[in-house]
């Protein structure tokens, strides 16, 4: 079986968010957030959380790395900025270029685009 990578928007935040918790309160949120509101008028910037399928440890390699950057800058309708390459999953802080594709879109294409040259029996 190949490896593939799942996807979770594992929380949406504009930046400034004046917050209603304090310090010690819980929020109560068990679950990541569903869709992110892109505003054309606040920044937004999403924590993502990519994980491999059967969470399999075969992400953190320079060559992994080289071609998740070069899918990135081609896929620019979101813009990467910090990421950590794990095993088995990978965390990034992205934001929208281009409103009209959704970070889900966004997601499945460069997703795609990556199974399709890089993991062996994928392609399209």
């Amino acid at each position: 079986m190949s490896p593939s990578l799942t996807f979770s928007a594992a929380c949406g935040i504009r930046i400034p968010v004046p917050s209603r918790y304090g310090p010690d309160d819980e929020p109560g949120r068990k679950r990541p957030v569903h869709g992110v509101f892109a505003s054309p008028n606040e920044p937004t910037i999403v924590y993502l959380t990519v994980c491999t399928k059967d969470r399999k440890p075969w992400l953190a390699t320079v060559e992994i790395q080289r071609a998740l950057e070069d899918i990135w800058r081609k896929a620019d309708a979101w813009l990467v900025g910090h990421y950590v390459l794990m095993p088995d999953h990978l965390h990034l802080f992205c934001a929208p270029h281009r409103l009209e594709f959704t970070l889900q879109e966004w997601v499945t294409h460069w997703k795609r685009k990556f199974s399709c040259l890089h993991l062996p029996g994928t392609g399209e």
